[in-house]
């Protein structure tokens, strides 16, 4: 097989390299979602989509990712109705940044903060880790996330209304509705929505990123499997082959999100995906059944996808 050049990378001129930057987007996600999950542990206050997010998972008694994943779903269809470019991405971002904080409250790996003192630095460390990983995710060029593109989608019909203004008020919006669902905000809160902005610049600064010269791509052009003739003058044209491995990634890919949309992560996550409010214990005997029973349909489901 032909090595994928470099320009085909960076333009998702080629299958392989769609591949390739849609594994660079989940990477770059997981990342993301640990640096969520260090902002809630620092238990000042978590930005205002987090206060959401955590507000209707305490209101519903679900996990933050099912809530999460909800949310940016629900987004992600007013996205559509507003006609704006959904990109793969854009499903990525919906379903593995939350469950990814699902993954890490699971491992117990970091103790909420007691104070401002540890607190403050935990919130800046998560909002330095969010800056890195959103340079990587932004990288890959297949769509921004579904909020970013609901702020875009509402600046451009708010007529002469500045875009930092819309960005205040939806904010503003998901804040208010996130504390009534009793959501936490505090000092963090007011971290997150004055100091994301400047760090996230001056990360990009730091790697030499312009994210206004990045051209994401949108879900039509990327189902087109096989290059356009003025793409396969960038990057020589890959065999059928690696088309229909493609073709079978992307189904794949579409059947994991929308298992992982429907509830707990039963897939990578094993046995938490059963209940996340179970305790730990060593006795899985009980969920045994469950867990062949969907062992066997996932297997099934592989073999009908890349037999």
């Amino acid at each position: 097989m032909q090595r994928i050049s470099k320009a085909a990378l960076r333009n998702n001129a080629a299958p392989g390299s769609i591949l390739l930057n849609m594994l660079l987007a989940a990477a770059a996600l997981f990342v993301n979602g640990f640096g969520i999950y260090l902002a809630i542990q620092a238990n000042i206050g978590v930005g205002p989509w987090e206060v959401l997010n955590l507000g209707a998972a305490k209101t519903f008694g679900v996990l933050y990712g099912t809530a999460s994943v909800t949310i940016a779903f629900a987004i992600l269809v007013i996205d559509v109705l507003l006609r704006e470019p959904i990109g793969l991405a854009m499903f990525i971002d919906a379903v593995v940044v939350g469950k990814t904080v699902d993954f890490f409250n699971y491992l117990d790996l970091v103790q909420p903060c007691s104070s401002l003192l540890t607190g403050v630095p935990m919130m800046l460390l998560g909002l330095v880790i969010l800056a890195y990983t959103q340079y990587f995710y932004m990288s890959a060029a297949l769509g921004c996330g579904p909020r970013d593109t609901l702020l875009v989608g509402l600046a451009k019909r708010a007529g002469r209304v500045p875009i930092g203004a819309v960005s205040v008020a939806l904010l503003s919006a998901a804040t208010l509705v996130g504390w009534l669902l009793g959501g936490p905000v505090g000092v963090g809160t007011l971290i997150f929505a004055f100091g994301a902005g400047p760090i996230m610049q001056l990360a990009f600064r730091t790697v030499g990123f312009d994210a206004t010269k990045v051209r994401h791509q949108h879900l039509t052009e990327s189902i087109r499997i096989h290059p356009s003739p003025a793409s396969a003058r960038i990057a020589p044209r890959l065999p059928k082959r690696e088309g229909d491995l493609m073709k079978r990634a992307l189904a794949a890919l579409v059947c994991f999100l929308l298992l992982c949309a429907c509830g707990d992560p039963l897939i990578h996550l094993g046995p938490v995906g059963v209940n996340g409010n179970v305790e730990p214990h060593n006795d899985m005997e009980h969920y045994h059944d469950v867990f062949q029973i969907y062992g066997e349909r996932f297997a099934r489901k592989a073999a009908e996808l890349f037999a």
